[in-house]
């Protein structure tokens, strides 16, 4: 099944419309296709015709491809396609206590998680499904919350010394390890996946920079993409739900 979306007017003036790449939507292969095969795909408008990349695919697989004009029936939000909306380092361009920016510097995952759940990706950041694609914001605040909790309670008994204050001192350390590398990673893979429905090509670092900027500018990482997937000139941001956007709110995808 693909998803559908069109693009909608806005104000990006300085960002060329007509002859941007295309924002790219998700199929679903229905079986083992190799690499060049077609076949129809059902969408909300009807049917599409669909060519498989060149390396195939496996049942069940969720891959890329350019958006037909055709196709654009589901409202979502105006962002550009080829370029971001504005630079990594303009966090504070909606003001200092824009909600994009306080989650992004004080809970920069569940900021990420907002993302992830309105592109529909998985909590491991990679493309999802109608039903997987749902649930990343759940399973990462879960996440976040079990370790915050965990951390606070190795804290205490580490800090209260004793038979066991060693063993809870490397388990501390080692969950923190673990978390903060699934936090790269997931960053990592959230970005690569925003750029690539989107069609925005690496600007430095070729090959590594989602890995560079979720590692080392993870907060105005999540910020940037917040802004690209949130149209914030229109709609208010909000502080508590899934995707950050209020009900009435388009979609990114």
């Amino acid at each position: 099944m693909a998803s559908t979306t069109e693009n909608l007017g806005g104000d990006y003036k300085d960002l060329p419309r007509v002859e941007s790449p295309p924002i790219m939507i998700r199929v679903t292969a229905p079986a083992n296709l190799p690499g060049g095969y077609t076949f129809e795909a059902n969408t909300d408008s009807g049917t599409l015709t669909v060519t498989v990349p060149p390396k195939g695919v496996s049942a069940g697989e969720i891959f890329l491809i350019p958006e037909p004009d055709s196709s654009r029936t589901k409202l979502r939000i105006d962002a550009p396609t080829g370029k971001w909306k504005d630079g990594l380092f303009d966090c504070f361009t909606y003001g200092i206590l824009h909600p994009s920016v306080c989650c992004a510097c004080w809970f920069t995952q569940v900021g990420m998680a907002q993302i992830m759940q309105r592109m529909h990706l998985t909590w491991l950041g990679s493309l999802g499904d109608e039903i997987t694609g749902r649930k990343a914001f759940k399973v990462v605040v879960t996440i976040f919350l079990a370790y915050t909790i965990f951390q606070f309670c190795l804290g205490l008994l580490v800090e209260q010394g004793g038979e066991y204050s060693e063993y809870a001192y490397y388990i501390k350390y080692g969950v923190e390890f673990v978390f903060v590398a699934w936090s790269i990673y997931v960053l990592m893979k959230t970005r690569e996946n925003v750029r690539r429905i989107y069609s925005i090509p690496e600007e430095n670092l070729h090959g590594c920079e989602d890995l560079c900027c979720s590692a080392f500018c993870s907060c105005c990482t999540v910020a940037q993409m917040a802004r690209h997937t949130g149209e914030y000139e229109k709609y208010h941001a909000t502080w508590l739900s899934d995707n950050g956007m209020p009900d009435h709110a388009p979609s990114a995808v």
